[in-house]
């Protein structure tokens, strides 16, 4: 849709720097990624992409486990986005 081509160009640098940290990710897990870094719920995520919210948690908990957070998900793409910004 023309939400996710634009989340997804607003957010390139975020995915270069995701990416290259966790290239295991798939480019699914990478866009939910993307609307974790916004502060969307998984329900808010589960209707932008025609999923249900189960799935959703589940390719969470996948992110979680690939990523090895303990933490807050969020928390931890926010830290990423944050080191892109600091670099040209």
């Amino acid at each position: 849709s023309d939400f996710i081509s634009r989340l997804q160009k607003s957010n390139q640098t975020f995915i270069k720097q995701l990416s290259k940290k966790h290239p295991d990710l798939t480019k699914t897990e990478v866009t939910i990624c993307c609307y974790i870094l916004t502060g969307m719920t998984g329900k808010e995520i589960a209707s932008l992409t025609n999923r249900s919210p189960r799935t959703i948690d589940a390719i969470r908990y996948n992110i979680r486990k690939k990523l090895k957070i303990s933490g807050s998900t969020e928390s931890y793409m926010r830290q990423i986005a944050s080191e892109t910004e600091d670099k040209p």
